[in-house]
């Protein structure tokens, strides 16, 4: 039995890369890292993956990388008619 075979995913056959991060050294890092995977430049994330009627059950069965850049804010405030259990603060996944 081999880890590498049975334990862990295998590697990404495409990754995509916004245009805005493709010279970063991080985004340099993650793509060495899989330098069989077919590079794709893209202008925006949401523009590949985000579309209406897409097909979840293969996106799963074929799971590709993104390597996009942070937009906006990531912690919101909570909304007043929301409970707040106590806490200071809520986080709000970004859309």
């Amino acid at each position: 039995m081999s880890l590498k075979r049975d334990y862990y995913n295998k590697a990404f056959s495409h990754i995509y890369v916004e245009e805005a991060v493709a010279e970063y050294p991080r985004t340099c890092e993650i793509l060495q890292k899989f330098p069989e995977a077919v590079q794709i430049p893209i202008h925006h994330y949401k523009d590949v993956f985000c579309r209406k009627r897409q097909d979840i059950a293969g996106q799963e069965e074929h799971p590709m990388l993104i390597v996009a850049a942070k937009e906006g804010r990531l912690i919101y405030e909570g909304a007043p008619v929301c409970q707040s259990f106590g806490n200071e603060y809520s986080i709000i996944p970004p859309v």
